[in-house]
């Protein structure tokens, strides 16, 4: 092997951050850092830590601090993400490297640490101290309501839209306290330009703004930002869009926005996993989809 280095905290270095942009998206398609950077989303707590060989990353861990709510309490956590190795340097233990290196450095900064992991890899992270946990979407398919659609689509490419975006996203309420997340603006806005920019409207009465979407029938309700208490009765006509709709699918906790659910599902193709005591184990709950990093 080249002799590499294991760099973090680069996201004002030139060199290296331009590597981590060139990295991501030949390991996890479809992904876009550079315009999250140049939109001034990368906070303070956003930490990669990767292996360089030759001035390009082969290897990362990135960690993600958080401020989150378990059963009410509130707990310091790291967000563990963009786990993942160039396809030509993998069976090298460079990923075991650097989960070795970030709890090493970092598990006893804070009250847990926990990931995100896809189908592949779950056999990868107990070897770490994490186990799994079964999350759950809550699943309407009864008495759905006939549309009413009053909302306004936001484009995120247009200035004013995306400041209005970012002004309520800094300013909302809290969504669970369940399993969920405080003052996660910059996870928010990653998943606003990678995986939802065509699924955001805002809603005049009551005033907020949904993150949905609809396919085959189904609508998911991905999350709502708001900062008054509404009745989610009288709010779901009017973000359904038009068309048949046989379920509707909530990617959050219904503790404090208490809809209504029939019944829950797994969560397909992601498995969550906790470092540290989870007093919400074996309990249906969801940690709100646009808090995963």
């Amino acid at each position: 092997m080249s002799e590499y280095a294991i760099m973090e905290r680069f996201r004002d270095d030139d060199r290296l951050r331009e590597a981590y942009f060139r990295f991501l998206p030949r390991v996890f398609s479809n992904v876009n850092f550079r315009e999250w950077y140049d939109r001034g989303c990368w906070p303070d707590g956003y930490n990669p830590i990767s292996i360089v060989v030759d001035n390009e990353i082969v290897s990362n861990v990135s960690l993600a601090h958080m401020n989150l709510l378990v059963d009410g309490e509130r707990r310091t956590a790291l967000q563990l993400g963009a786990v993942g190795t160039l396809p030509e340097w993998r069976k090298r233990g460079l990923s075991r490297l650097l989960m070795d290196y970030a709890i090493d450095r970092y598990a006893d900064t804070v009250d847990l640490m926990f990931l995100f992991a896809n189908d592949g890899v779950v056999d990868f992270y107990p070897h770490f101290g994490f186990s799994p946990h079964r999350e759950v979407v809550f699943v309407r398919d009864t008495a759905i309501p006939r549309s009413d659609f009053r909302a306004r689509r936001l484009d995120i490419q247009v200035p004013s839209d995306w400041q209005f975006l970012v002004n309520r996203i800094a300013s909302r309420s809290v969504l669970t306290k369940l399993f969920g997340a405080v003052s996660y603006d910059c996870v928010t806005t990653w998943h606003l330009i990678n995986l939802h920019p065509n699924h955001v409207y805002h809603l005049e009465d009551p005033d907020l703004i949904a993150i949905v979407s609809e396919r085959d029938g189904i609508v998911r309700i991905w999350d709502l930002i708001f900062g008054s208490p509404f009745d989610p009765e009288v709010l779901l006509p009017r973000i359904l869009p038009p068309g048949r709709i046989g379920e509707v699918h909530y990617y959050f906790s219904p503790d404090l926005v208490t809809f209504r659910y029939d019944r829950v599902q797994a969560v397909p193709d992601s498995h969550l996993f906790v470092r540290g005591e989870f007093p919400v184990a074996g309990r249906h709950f969801k940690f709100p989809a646009t808090a995963e990093t």
